[in-house]
């Protein structure tokens, strides 16, 4: 049977047996690839894009961020905006977001959560990222390390207590777990947010100054 036009069966170098090369086929694939990575930027920008619709993030922001009155898509992609703090420092401290020392004060708040939590064992550890387990497979380093974990977590749960101590009519807890864990953004809480961080900010610069 007579085979129908070359381009009924697929453009492309074909090999001396009529089939298509291996290096189209990788073309091809990559393509595929390529189209597939477009498409998923494009529903992540949509989606963050109505995200902070909803939030009013463009209105809190600087306007030296915005393109055309829009915010730009390396602003939208940027992982930062990803979590309700890396927004908050997007907004900055003068209008009603947070400083660079909060905001790390809060990514690390985080990791340190996590670590504490597979350090006990619970099932709301995250095992499968660089801050839920300890590389070691020695038993030893790996107890060392579940406590070092829980003293960090116990002097960061101290100076929380503290800071709500020192203001009895703020919700700091209230705030820190809205905001932080639970990534629910609520303005009017940020300024309680803040003596949280800051707080935590403290232990974490002492705990760098004992690991250096």
């Amino acid at each position: 049977m007579a085979r129908g036009p070359a381009h009924n069966r697929g453009e492309g170098v074909r090999e001396a047996n009529g089939r298509l090369s291996r290096k189209n086929k990788a073309d091809r694939r990559k393509n595929v690839r390529d189209l597939e990575s477009s498409i998923a930027t494009e529903a992540a920008v949509w989606q963050r894009e109505k995200l902070l619709k909803e939030e009013g993030f463009k209105k809190r922001i600087s306007p030296h961020l915005l393109v055309d009155g829009k915010l730009p898509k390396s602003v939208l992609l940027d992982e930062k905006i990803g979590t309700t703090h890396g927004r908050l420092l997007y907004i900055g401290p003068d209008n009603d977001g947070i400083d660079k020392d909060q905001w790390e004060a809060a990514d690390w708040f985080l990791k340190l959560r996590n670590q504490y939590h597979c350090a006990i064992a619970s099932p709301d550890g995250i095992y499968d990222v660089d801050e839920g387990h300890n590389p070691s497979d020695d038993p030893e380093a790996y107890a060392e390390f579940c406590a070092n974990v829980r003293a960090r977590w116990a002097d960061v749960e101290k100076a929380i207590c503290d800071t709500v101590f020192s203001y009895r009519d703020r919700n700091i807890v209230g705030a820190l777990d809205l905001i932080i864990i639970r990534q629910y953004m609520d303005y009017d809480r940020v300024g309680d947010l803040r003596l949280a961080l800051n707080a935590i900010h403290k232990i974490r610069v002492g705990d760098r100054k004992k690991a250096a």
